[in-house]
């Protein structure tokens, strides 16, 4: 009888998404909010303005409209009423600014706000 040869891989070596500590033999899937590189040892949170799934091998940009004040997170959460954000990788939003009136409109119109492809933005009312 032939004896079989079980050669032990890290699987951190094969897989982004994983990893295996030193004394580990079984690999073990990153969480979500942190991301492991090819051949990792261990888990790294995604930073501020970034998030990331469970298995990931690297972490993505919140995306325009969302942000992410905290290290360590799943997802972004969207821009309350009233704020916007039009950069990727946002750790806060920004105020949208006051309403004003139209000096230039003869029926003296107001700017109201109205969201624009998500981000906010304002549009003249009659």
């Amino acid at each position: 009888m032939v004896g079989l040869l079980t050669i032990a891989l890290p699987c951190a070596i094969l897989f982004q998404g994983s990893y295996s500590g030193e004394a580990e033999t079984e690999c073990s899937s990153c969480p979500a909010g942190y991301y492991c590189p090819e051949a990792a040892s261990a888990f790294t949170a995604c930073g501020a303005g970034a998030y990331s799934a469970a298995a990931a091998g690297s972490c993505s940009d919140c995306p325009v409209g969302r942000k992410n004040p905290f290290t360590g997170q799943s997802g972004c959460t969207n821009c309350p009423g009233g704020q916007y954000q039009e950069a990727t990788g946002s750790t806060s939003c920004t105020s949208c600014p006051a309403v004003r009136r139209s000096a230039g409109r003869p029926s003296g119109g107001w700017l109201s706000p109205a969201p624009v492809k998500g981000v906010g933005g304002y549009t003249r009312s009659p």
